[in-house]
């Protein structure tokens, strides 16, 4: 079934050549491979299946130990801070390629020049962007979603005059989204584990 799956996505891949690299169909192919993974592992039976989460979310979260609570909180923290980075940075290169592939594609010539010259640390988008979401997973895990707006607030101040460059602030946002869904989900789900006291 696996081999299945693979050769579709080859296909798909051979009859359209921008997708090779693409981060949707990466996606849909590993959450099919999940999926089939469980179907089969419960032999095909989607009812028992579904009836077997119902159990599960109905206990949930005392049916997992608090030891197994704070190894879920640790392996969410690890995916929404670093994990995350990775996939935001992968997915802003990626757009930026296509981007260029089309200008060169079009005969475009793409000349670089030193006319401003940044002297920012070359990783420090992506610490900021790590404190950011621990920052969102912590306040969002106490129960006060509304201290998040103060990331938001910081990130436009640092960055307000670069925000009249168009291609700079349409990455800004796209990465600011990318990293608050990531944020906002993740300290959710630790909120319902009910290890970190909530503030209220």
């Amino acid at each position: 079934m696996h081999f299945i799956i693979d050769e579709v996505k080859s296909y798909i891949v051979r009859i359209k050549p921008s997708f090779e690299n693409s981060t949707g169909l990466f996606i849909i192919d590993q959450l099919v491979h999940i999926y089939i993974i469980i179907l089969f592992s419960f032999n095909l039976n989607l009812k028992y299946v579904l009836n077997s989460l119902y159990k599960v979310m109905k206990s949930y979260p005392y049916n997992i130990s608090i030891l197994d609570r704070w190894l879920i909180v640790g392996i969410i923290f690890l995916s929404c801070t670093f994990g995350a980075g990775v996939f935001i940075r992968q997915y802003i290169q990626a757009i930026n390629l296509k981007i260029y592939k089309k200008l060169i594609d079009k005969k475009f010539v793409i000349v670089k020049t030193s006319k401003e010259v940044d002297i920012g640390s070359p990783n420090g988008g992506f610490i900021i962007g790590m404190l950011e979401r621990v920052f969102i997973l912590l306040v969002m895990a106490i129960g006060q979603p509304s201290m998040a707006g103060f990331v938001l607030t910081a990130k436009s101040i640092a960055r307000f005059k670069k925000m009249d460059d168009s291609g700079f602030a349409e990455y800004f946002i796209i990465g600011t989204f990318i990293s608050f869904i990531f944020a906002i989900f993740g300290g959710i789900i630790i909120k319902t584990l009910q290890v970190i006291p909530v503030i209220k």
